[in-house]
């Protein structure tokens, strides 16, 4: 169950899309095809297999390690494995700017910085600063969220007839495609299976990926259905949106503290 996991993993990260060619060589000159399917599972001459190794060891007709021998764009899908890097609610494998394109370094951003009991104060405002925006703002601001999350060519479209996806943009080296959806909804607000679904219907055709943002939180039916579904979105809610925006500086930031101390050298000249 974990290695399916894995495998599903690198569809959650964006790294590779469902319907993705899989090629098994565990011998020279014997090619063997099959495809990665929406659920993490592999299908091959009419067979669903759940891991990597059991379509190898198929194929091969003893065990073998399917991760160093299946592969997927000419490599072999342990390096995709070793991409992967977990975040909140499955926001997997994403790649991250350089350092130098970072909007804070690590010691001045605010998450990182000050006491601890400052921070929930910190979050409550920014939530409900992301209230105060107009709908058009949100968008936007999402927009640059995506960006500083590593995407590119992030692109809004929200408004009438936007079919349901308010923005697009791509995962860098990868291109792959990624549809977002922006909702300001008020604290207590639970988004559910409809609108989760509405965008999954939109990315058909045109899209790898979908991201569901929003300033309330999802129903355990809406979270419940991407999760049993295997469904390639990635949903963030709005604690989960204002604690990575402080994370990397986003819409914050540090105010140097002043210290006073005590003058020794003004003391020590004193009648000299």
């Amino acid at each position: 169950m974990a290695r399916r996991m894995v495998l599903g993993s690198l569809l959650n990260s964006g790294l590779l899309a469902s319907g993705e060619e899989l090629v098994c060589e565990p011998r020279r000159g014997e090619r063997y095809k099959a495809t990665l399917r929406e659920d993490g599972s592999i299908y091959a001459d009419g067979t669903k297999f759940d891991t990597p190794s059991r379509w190898a060891s198929h194929v091969a007709g003893n065990q073998v390690n399917g991760w160093k021998v299946v592969t997927a764009r000419g490599k072999p899908l342990d390096m995709y494995r070793k991409q992967v890097v977990v975040g909140p609610r499955g926001f997997m494998g994403l790649p991250q700017p350089p350092a130098s394109q970072q909007t804070a370094t690590k010691a001045e951003q605010p998450g990182q910085q000050g006491s601890e009991a400052l921070q929930p104060d910190l979050r409550q405002q920014l939530l409900q600063r992301l209230h105060e925006l107009a709908l058009e703002q949100f968008e936007h601001l999402v927009g640059e969220f995506l960006k500083a999350k590593g995407l590119t060519v992030v692109r809004s479209r929200g408004g009438p007839g936007d079919e349901g996806v308010d923005g697009e943009c791509t995962v860098p080296f990868l291109k792959l495609k990624v549809a977002f959806q922006a909702k300001r909804y008020a604290a207590g607000h639970n988004v559910g299976i409809d609108p989760v679904q509405r965008l999954r219907g939109s990315m058909t055709g045109g899209f790898d990926r979908g991201i569901f943002i929003i300033t309330s939180s999802y129903s355990p039916a809406a979270e419940g259905w991407v999760q049993e579904t295997g469904a390639p979105i990635t949903l963030i809610d709005g604690n989960e949106l204002v604690d990575e925006m402080i994370r990397m500086g986003l819409g914050v930031k540090a105010i140097p503290v002043v210290e006073a101390q005590i003058d020794e050298v003004f003391f020590e000249g004193l009648g000299a």
